[in-house]
């Protein structure tokens, strides 16, 4: 059930959400004085684009251009624009400037009067203009200033270090971001590029009226003991002077729910907060983490692009599209970007997508002054009222990695930084969240040990133990193909590892001579300390090295190895989670409720953790997610000598599994299509046939089937030592065969193989021939596309080169001499445009 909320205040002067609203948005200009700059710029938006848009700078994403425009971010940049008032809107009692967003530090001024500054990029603003307009022509002009400059002044007062002063020089980055409200990966991270943007970056307008408005609308939903739901809102007025008198009236659109209340509001008594009963009628969503638990398929999200105004809600649906396709039920906003846009949210509750939502609080510590605090109130209050009506959000979580941070730095003077952050996240922020937002839990930090962490004080000895909380797991030098390295926790909330993103994506920043993996512009794209050694170090743990003369070539082999180990890696830990969601370890570890991969999405053209590049192409790791996040996931893996295979099935629950350290109940009324997460019929009975291959032909060497029931989410169906299996299938050895599985028939699409060695060691696997040979168009969106091999051919590979969309499979072993896969474009297509676009490679195509 959608539920939308219209509330009006009757008064004898006006109705209060009918106010005249004159929007600003659109055209103004762009000053630099010193630089004699005087541009159209477009607002919501920020300098860089601007200055791009009339050709002033290349393209900032171009090459190292990160680094040749960074003087824009350490200058100061004014806004300006004129706008005419009529004397009907003078004659209002109030009159008010609103800015939904202004990044970051600024002056204000009308008509050359100073009415008021911006110091957090995350609070609405709201001057009062009412004795600087004027009747016809007014100016407008907002001054910037330089919010890397303003955050190195920040730190130069503070009475102490307050770290981590600076990015390491990978990054490319500016320092003391912590100093201020700000994006904190405007200032560069290990994914992203440091564009410290400035400019007006949300909606604004100018409000006239004569008693009050509707500032904030906020909505909650809760289900009471009778069954019955319950809707908390809260109405926060801006009210104009003295007293106002009416009744206050509250639809809940698409039912026959009304409520009115008699009210008098004044400017120090200016909000209400009442409840509304309504029927449980229509779609129902809600998960409960005690007896009925759900398992979060998940992922984490980081801002979309550098600059806020290139994100368009078509980008995002796009985004989320490509997450329920792959069966993606959750999503953690991560605390280093942004409270994301109405239309993230708007999304992420169309495609039923549970967000635990960070606090834009990441990896840093923070000042905790009293002007510090302040902001930080405003900001919170402001956000979570504007959010918390969206039945997506199931948990806010205080930060990311700042209680383990705390934790493991070993300060020598541990206390001052203690009592800040407790004054931060607990005593100022989880005060604010519990205030505002009865109906969710606020967690302090991520990772975090729930209750244990609260018991200790709100620092747990150990913010990462496997018997509490969720954790953030990354090991770079271990075998990730092995689960041994794995932890066995509550929750994973963040694991992965890099890969490269599509050559083809590179080529919109890249020169020709620039696809060197070893050259100095792969060096600089790559953020992450000795990122791209480390990828090489990884991938050659399982395949054999590479030696092609032809650098751009090599360039693209090591691409296409860096996806294959990224997606092997990340899909064996993700299956080590699955599994152990049900069961526990003799020492109490497992009965795991959460995998949330690292990372969905890009910011830049670059080697990041994400599954969806910057131009919005799936790696192989997205194609995999479906596989390993499928309802139904045959798993197998080597456990020593013994073969072991797991059924994992969504909707069969335990009501045994208890989850008491994260404890949280999430239920409202949704709405969703919930079919996006139940395209799949989940069976609880059948036939398990299990095949050994030789790696030279297509013809298994033997079969076994089992048949099965499914009792629990999570189950071992099939265990039994390797090497008699090989010895009755006739396989001379493990390095010349493999396992291959399917449930029910080939047909089925649930399936998967297991090497029995790595492919650094296997034998009889020769480079393939892998041809598409027939592509039928179904739409002018959805093509079958036929392939062709004449043998067993690893990793295929398929590319619609210039084309943007997605196949049904890709990166799959091809275990049968042809198969037909979807291809399904964004946009339309014709059908010669899909045949001529499309590329075949395997694994054997790296090795000449």
């Amino acid at each position: 059930m959608a539920v939308f909320f219209s509330c009006t205040l009757i008064s004898a002067l006006v109705s209060v959400s009918h106010a005249g609203v004159l929007d600003l948005t659109g055209n103004w200009t762009l000053l630099n004085k010193p630089r004699a700059v005087k541009i159209p710029a477009s607002v919501p938006g920020s300098m860089y684009t601007a200055l791009y848009d009339n050709k002033l700078i290349p393209n900032p994403l171009y090459r190292d251009n990160d680094v040749n425009l960074r003087w824009i971010g350490r200058e100061n940049w004014t806004y300006t624009r004129t706008v005419q008032l009529s004397a009907d809107e003078l004659a209002a009692s109030s009159l008010r400037l609103v800015c939904d967003g202004l990044d970051t530090i600024s002056t204000i001024y009308i008509n050359d009067q100073k009415v008021g500054t911006s110091e957090n990029m995350f609070v609405q603003y709201v001057y009062d203009i009412k004795k600087t307009a004027k009747e016809g022509d007014n100016t407008i002009r907002i001054d910037f200033e330089s919010a890397v400059t303003y955050a190195a002044q920040k730190a130069n007062a503070s009475a102490y270090d307050i770290p981590y002063d600076c990015p390491g020089i990978a990054r490319n980055g500016e320092c003391h971001v912590n100093m201020i409200r700000k994006e904190q990966c405007s200032f560069s991270w290990d994914w992203g590029p440091s564009f410290p943007t400035q400019g007006i970056w949300k909606d604004i307008y100018i409000q006239a009226f004569n008693t009050a408005v509707i500032r904030e609308l906020s909505v909650a939903t809760t289900l009471d003991v009778g069954g019955q739901w319950v809707v908390d809102v809260g109405v926060y007025f801006d009210v104009s002077g003295g007293f106002v008198s009416g009744l206050l009236t509250t639809k809940v659109e698409g039912t026959e729910v009304v409520k009115s209340m008699a009210l008098t509001l004044s400017p120090t008594n200016s909000s209400s907060v009442f409840s509304v009963s309504v029927p449980d009628v229509g779609l129902t969503f809600y998960f409960e983490i005690n007896n009925l638990p759900v398992f979060f398929k998940g992922t984490n999200w980081i801002p979309a692009d550098s600059f806020q105004e290139n994100i368009t809600k078509q980008r995002l649906r796009r985004l989320f599209q490509s997450a329920v396709e792959v069966h993606i039920n959750s999503m953690r906003v991560w605390g280093g970007g942004v409270y994301e846009s109405d239309d993230f949210y708007d999304l992420a509750d169309e495609y039923g997508i549970m967000i635990w939502h960070d606090l834009m609080f990441s990896d840093d510590f923070y000042p905790t002054t009293p002007d510090f605090l302040d902001t930080v109130s405003q900001e919170i209050t402001h956000q979570v009222r504007r959010v918390r009506h969206h039945p997506c959000i199931a948990v806010w979580s205080g930060n990311n990695e700042m209680e383990i941070g705390l934790r493991d730095e070993g300060f020598h003077d541990y206390k001052r930084y203690y009592d800040d952050y407790v004054k931060l996240y607990v005593t100022t922020i989880k005060t604010i969240i519990t205030k505002e937002d009865k109906t969710r839990v606020c967690l302090p930090s991520s990772p975090s040990n729930g209750k244990d962490t609260e018991k200790e004080g709100w620092v747990a000895q150990n913010p990462q133990s496997e018997m509490y909380g969720d954790i953030h797991f990354y090991d770079y030098a271990a075998d990730l193909w092995n689960y041994s390295p794995f932890r066995i926790p509550r929750f994973a909330s963040e694991y992965g590892l890099q890969a490269w993103c599509d050559v083809e994506t590179l080529e919109d920043v890249f020169d020709a001579g620039d696809f060197d993996y070893w050259g100095p512009m792969s060096n600089h794209r790559n953020h992450h300390p000795l990122g791209n050694i480390q990828m090489v170090e990884e991938f050659l743990q399982h395949f054999k090295a590479l030696n092609n003369p032809d650098t751009k070539q090599e360039f693209s082999d090591i691409v296409y190895l860096t996806q294959v180990r990224e997606a092997v890696s990340v899909q064996a830990e993700s299956e080590h989670y699955r599994r152990w969601q049900n069961t526990l370890t003799s020492d109490g570890r497992g009965q795991t409720m959460g995998a949330l991969y690292w990372q969905l999405n890009d910011i830049w053209q670059a080697p990041t953790w994400a599954s969806i590049d910057y131009k919005g192409k799936w790696k192989m790791l997205h194609y995999f997610v479906r596989r390993f996040f499928g309802p139904v996931l045959i798993s197998p893996s080597m456990d020593g000598n013994f073969l072991n295979i797991y059924l994992v099935v969504d909707d069969v629950k335990d009501p045994q599994t208890s989850m008491n350290d994260f404890a949280h109940v999430f239920s409202s009324p949704f709405s969703s299509d919930l079919s996006y997460h139940t395209k799949t019929a989940v069976p609880t009975a059948g036939t398990l046939f299990i095949q050994m291959y030789r790696w030279d032909s297509f013809i298994p060497l033997k079969t076994w089937n089992i048949t099965y029931k499914t009792t629990q989410s999570s189950q071992s169906v099939f265990k039994q030592d390797i090497y008699p299996l090989i010895t009755a299938s006739g396989c001379p050895d493990r390095p010349y065969c493999f396992i291959y599985v399917y449930l029910n028939d080939p047909t089925s699409g649930i399936d998967a193989f297991l090497r029995l060695t790595y492919y650094n060691n296997v034998k009889g696997l020769a480079k393939a021939q892998v041809v598409v040979t027939d592509v039928k168009m179904m739409s002018n969106t959805e093509f079958e596309v036929t392939v062709a091999s004449n043998r067993i051919a690893p990793f295929v590979w398929l590319d619609a080169v210039g084309i943007s969309g997605r196949f049904s499979d890709n990166g799959f072993l091809m275990v049968t001499p042809s198969r037909t896969v979807t291809f399904t474009s964004w946009d339309p297509v014709d059908l010669d445009t899909v045949k001529q676009s499309l590329k075949t490679k395997s694994l054997m195509d790296v090795y000449a």
